[in-house]
């Protein structure tokens, strides 16, 4: 999956730079005026950043190679895009390149948006199985009803994922919605909550806060990230919404 996306970002940005907008970088510019509607929409959606891990103890060195790796990458791939493509690219990216060079980027990353997909869907049923059951014998061993359950609750969150892709007009809304009331939390709040938590329960109370004032003080910067993306997630995707409606989208 990682090797499949980073190829077809190479081409991608290759694609770009053998392929750019005529006259475009005589009017290139680093920054670029926005209201906070259109430019906080963008942060809902890389919200949705989560990964199930075997073996718990790897969080951190997993958290460190994946922010400092992803972080590079797709800043280099968004500031070549943007150079080559101008501002009017289109999400995906891939789609503003010619023809041949799209299909290519497109081909190669299929990999990629299929295991992603499959992790989120993966991830749902799992939730529900171990719902349906927890005390029973099903969860842990090969039997035909657990096998049978499994099966058809993959088969279910995937055609659920493909009919709100498709059939639901406002789905990019949707996401917005999804990613501010849950992912704000699941990806940024709850994380400093823990760590205030932990430290309060199990490391001396407010003693350890002041000891460790540093972590302290990002745990509650993470906290009220988590709470502020979720507040102005809501408030710019349900405007967008009315918006749409309004204009008959």
């Amino acid at each position: 999956s990682v090797l499949c996306i980073i190829v077809a970002g190479i081409v991608g940005m290759v694609g770009a730079g053998l392929h750019p907008i005529d006259g475009w970088a005589d009017q290139l510019s680093v920054t670029v005026q926005s209201d906070f509607v259109t430019a906080f929409i963008s942060i809902t959606n890389p919200v949705f950043a989560y990964a199930e891990m075997s073996r718990p103890q790897d969080a951190m060195k997993a958290a460190y190679a994946l922010q400092i790796f992803a972080t590079t990458f797709y800043a280099i791939f968004a500031a070549i895009t943007y150079i080559y493509l101008g501002p009017d690219v289109s999400s995906p990216s891939f789609t503003s390149l010619p023809p041949n060079w799209s299909k290519a980027a497109y081909g190669i990353a299929i990999p990629n948006f299929l295991i992603a997909g499959s992790l989120y869907s993966h991830t749902a049923a799992k939730v529900l199985f171990i719902r349906f059951f927890r005390k029973s014998r099903h969860l842990h061993e090969h039997t035909v009803i657990g096998w049978g359950v499994w099966i058809f609750l993959i088969f279910l969150m995937n055609a659920a994922a493909f009919v709100l892709a498709i059939g639901v007009p406002i789905f990019n809304y949707l996401i917005g919605i999804a990613a501010s009331l849950f992912a704000s939390w699941y990806t940024y709040g709850i994380a400093g909550a823990f760590w205030l938590y932990d430290a309060w329960v199990y490391k001396g109370g407010s003693g350890a806060w002041r000891r460790r004032w540093a972590m302290c003080g990002l745990s509650w910067l993470t906290l009220a990230a988590g709470a502020f993306i979720c507040v102005a997630g809501m408030y710019v995707t349900v405007k967008q919404i009315v918006d749409a409606y309004n204009s008959g989208e």
